[in-house]
């Protein structure tokens, strides 16, 4: 026998950038909840269950950046950028804590996919990076 379940559960990653308050994003999430439910005479809950409020990002002017800069630029030749992620990383725990912070890796694009993977290269490359940060 065929039959549509009462109630249906669904879960949604949302990796929000930092210059974006969660709670704008969760004002528009509202919006669109209460067309869905006008449109289709549905009834719609949402509950966050895990939100990590965004702290404020690292200056570009920071230590930690110069350095991480340098240290890519001499090691690696590559001009990096600053950029902002959606989702969370470990450096929002010690921006919490006042610790400026930069986050750097070589990846091959495949985050979160099937068959996602990271060369072992990368790995210690990334290595040689971080220790000439500190060490510079």
């Amino acid at each position: 026998m065929n039959t549509i379940p009462g109630v249906d559960v669904q879960y949604f990653d949302c990796r929000i950038l930092p210059c974006y308050p969660i709670s704008d994003v969760l004002v528009d999430i509202d919006l669109i909840r209460q067309r869905i439910e006008k449109t289709n005479g549905v009834e719609i809950e949402i509950k966050p269950i895990q939100q990590e409020d965004n702290t404020a990002a690292t200056s570009a002017d920071s230590e930690v950046v110069k350095r991480l800069r340098m240290s890519l630029k001499n090691l690696r030749g590559v001009n990096a950028k600053l950029v902002g992620i959606g989702g969370g990383t470990v450096a929002l725990f010690f921006r919490r804590k006042g610790i400026p912070t930069a986050v750097w890796s070589t990846l091959e694009e495949m985050a979160h996919q099937p068959n996602e993977y990271c060369k072992i290269q990368n790995l210690i490359d990334d290595a040689k990076v971080f220790v000439h940060v500190a060490a510079a």
